[in-house]
């Protein structure tokens, strides 16, 4: 365990900072997890009085199995890197990935879940290993590997956190605003979501569940992208961190302001080949009763994709194009499998500008890259969610008043994305 240290190779103090912010998110995030706990066995949330979500989350949640193995596969990465010898642990990884997706895309009906004990057993032994490595250490020598073991416990403690929050979403939100949300996408004279979704329809089986692998493999290439930052950048990617999770926590909040299921979820028996007729006054008064969080706008799939694709430039080419690939699956994905209007990546796209201004830590905050992206991010989403709510009336003058906001927001997002990336990249050359 000795050999897996790397304060040679970091500067201490971006390293103890590092460990700071870690410790403080794994404590909130833990705390959170306590607290949901505690409110759900003393029954104080109404309609929400066991602990299904949580036990649900541990055997049967696949994010939270990738969430393990994302965990393992950074513990075998830089094991590996350090003493050459246990790619055993990898290969465990991805063969269990495979089995659990194979399992729920083929068998989604069944309940009996192995993949879920095996990933967990196999994360407590790396957890054990990494413990007992630390502690073995000398004093001055622990920085390293506790930043490994703080990194290493993070994506399982956000899953089984978020997984609460999201029950909430149906908890105080029993009906939900997709008619608003298809009324906005249906501006633009066309239901895009609906059109990707009878593309998809035509698409080989093999190409769908690839598709499906990647959406559903978002924790994992979290950890691809950890992995190569950790051995190109002058100290640890906790700006990564700090972003990917800001993500999650603002955009748990933001659910809450117009709630959606998605388009496969809330029009189930006309998705995708018939397009059902927008009301002229869409309110929010489809209920839908199964257990199905309302969590389409912003989409933070699309946010968290474009967290990644920009944190991956510094890394190798071959990680570069692996991301690329992983956002052109996610985007198509979170339309054509149904689980988003067209509206909702854009504000997700926007929303993911103004986190990554925000957690531009190594850029000032007075240079114009950053703040233009905090500000313009912000402005975007507000912007958007004053149509959504207030404007569905001046977009139906005409497709066209419809087609330049979405192009427009479009255009003013990857413009601040590329100054920030420019200013960032400058900043890393100097």
């Amino acid at each position: 365990m000795n050999k897996m240290g790397y304060s040679s190779l970091r500067n201490a103090k971006p390293l103890r900072q590092a460990n700071y912010f870690l410790l403080a998110l794994n404590t909130f995030l833990a705390l959170q997890l306590v607290v949901a706990l505690m409110l759900t066995h003393k029954g104080i949330i109404p309609g929400f009085s066991d602990i299904k979500w949580f036990s649900n989350t541990i055997f049967s949640s696949i994010f939270f199995f990738i969430a393990l193995c994302g965990g393992i596969f950074i513990y075998a990465s830089i094991y590996c890197y350090h003493q050459n010898n246990s790619w055993s642990f990898l290969i465990v990884g991805i063969l269990l990935t495979t089995l659990y997706i194979v399992k729920n895309i083929f068998f989604p009906e069944s309940t009996y879940a192995i993949a879920n004990p095996i990933a967990i057993i196999i994360w407590l032994a790396c957890l054990a290993s990494l413990i007992w490595g630390t502690v073995s250490l000398k004093k001055n020598e622990r920085d390293s590997s506790i930043n490994l073991l703080l990194t290493f416990t993070l994506l399982p403690l956000f899953i089984l956190a978020s997984s609460f929050f999201l029950a909430l979403t149906i908890i105080y939100h029993p009906n939900t605003q997709d008619t608003l949300l298809m009324a906005i996408d249906a501006t633009l004279g066309l239901q895009p979501s609906f059109l990707a979704g009878q593309w998809f329809a035509y698409l080989p089986s093999l190409i769908i569940l690839l598709i499906k692998t990647i959406y559903l493999g978002l924790p994992f290439a979290l950890a691809v992208v950890y992995i190569g930052r950790y051995f190109q950048a002058k100290h640890p990617p906790f700006e990564l961190i700090i972003e990917f999770f800001l993500i999650g926590l603002f955009g748990m909040l933001l659910y809450h302001i117009n709630t959606g299921c998605g388009p496969i979820n809330a029009f189930k028996p006309h998705w995708p080949q018939q397009i059902p007729i927008v009301p002229m006054q869409p309110k929010p008064e489809l209920c839908i009763g199964t257990f199905l969080p309302r969590n389409c706008l912003p989409s933070l799939h699309t946010a968290w994709v474009v967290c990644l694709w920009r944190h991956s430039l510094p890394c190798t080419r071959r990680i570069r194009w692996l991301i690329t690939f992983w956002v052109i699956c996610t985007l198509a994905g979170t339309l054509g499998l149904g689980e988003h209007y067209l509206v909702d990546l854009l504000v997700g796209f926007a929303f993911a500008s103004f986190t990554g201004g925000l957690c531009a830590i190594n850029l000032s905050i007075k240079q114009p890259a950053r703040y233009m992206a905090i500000v313009g991010g912000a402005l975007i989403c507000i912007g958007w969610y004053l149509l959504i709510n207030f404007g569905l009336e001046l977009l139906r003058i005409s497709p066209f008043i419809a087609w330049f906001f979405y192009s427009s927001s479009v255009l003013l997002t990857c413009l601040l994305e590329f100054k920030l990336t420019s200013a960032q990249k400058l900043e890393d050359t100097e």
